[in-house]
């Protein structure tokens, strides 16, 4: 279970963002809510195994987030429209 609050770091090209993420997962459907300098956008998506895959919009952007679980840890990437893609990297939050 991913269910709690996560630490979300996010490389870009030109600067380093940091997010909080509350996750609740039920079976293998996932909601979340990701804060940090846009304010709080809700997220939604699902995981099967260690693979989870979620959507967030904000406004006319669309992100997708593709990542691996291992313990209190994700690694994966986000893709802003079509191409733009960054590391994305989360960590269970104490």
């Amino acid at each position: 279970m991913i269910t709690g609050n996560w630490d979300v770091t996010i490389k870009y090209t030109d600067r380093v963002a940091s997010e909080r993420w509350s996750i609740q997962q039920k079976g293998n459907a996932l909601t979340a809510k990701a804060a940090g300098e846009r304010g709080e956008l809700p997220v939604s998506g699902s995981i099967e195994g260690a693979f989870v895959r979620v959507t967030a919009k904000d406004g006319d952007k669309d992100y997708k987030i593709r990542a691996t679980v291992d313990g209190d840890a994700m690694d994966g990437s986000i893709t802003l429209g079509v191409g733009q893609q960054y590391l994305w990297h989360a960590k269970r939050a104490k």
